[in-house]
């Protein structure tokens, strides 16, 4: 019988590179996963105003409130109107983990409309009110005569974002 006095070179060499692409592998998931939740809560909050928008051309008011609730996530409230009876279902639009942003300015050129530097956090006690025009399906001003036009959702370490846009003149909504 041999005496085995521990591993050769080439044994270490392959253990070494089996651990580095299982690694790769797993860190490349964890990406994966954040991205993937930051897309889903971006297409919640873009199916969300589309819904409202075309529910408010027909003969329905819908409101919509997006806001958080601290370490459980990001919901919206959706205030339905029919003639003068009202309805709000509450939905979860996104999980804690995220960071969601807003703003109610007008952007002169496409880089400050993507650039959320200037954006307000959705944090505490902060809503952020969405509502169309019944004629037009323009978006309308919120109670303080502001329009909110821009929602970014991101990861915690702002490595994946997504941004939600919604026309003014149009109330058409996009996701980028």
């Amino acid at each position: 019988m041999k005496d085995n006095k521990g591993f050769s070179l080439i044994e270490l060499v392959i253990a070494m590179a089996v651990m580095v692409i299982i690694g790769s592998l797993l860190f490349l998931q964890i990406g994966a996963v954040s991205g993937s939740k930051v897309k889903e809560c971006a297409k919640n909050i873009e199916a969300a105003l589309n819904k409202a928008r075309v529910t408010t051309l027909g003969k329905d008011e819908v409101t919509l409130t997006l806001y958080v609730v601290k370490d459980k996530g990001y919901y919206m409230d959706v205030t339905t109107t029919i003639n003068g009876s009202t309805n709000t279902e509450t939905k979860k639009v996104g999980k804690r983990d995220l960071v969601v942003k807003y703003s109610y300015s007008d952007f002169s050129s496409d880089s400050d409309r993507d650039n959320d530097s200037g954006a307000l956090v959705l944090q505490g006690d902060t809503k952020v009110t969405v509502s169309f025009d019944r004629a037009s399906g323009r978006l309308k001003a919120d109670s303080t005569g502001n329009y909110c036009q821009r929602i970014w959702v991101s990861n915690k370490k702002g490595s994946v974002k997504r941004l939600v846009t919604i026309y003014k003149e149009t109330g058409t909504v996009e996701v980028k």
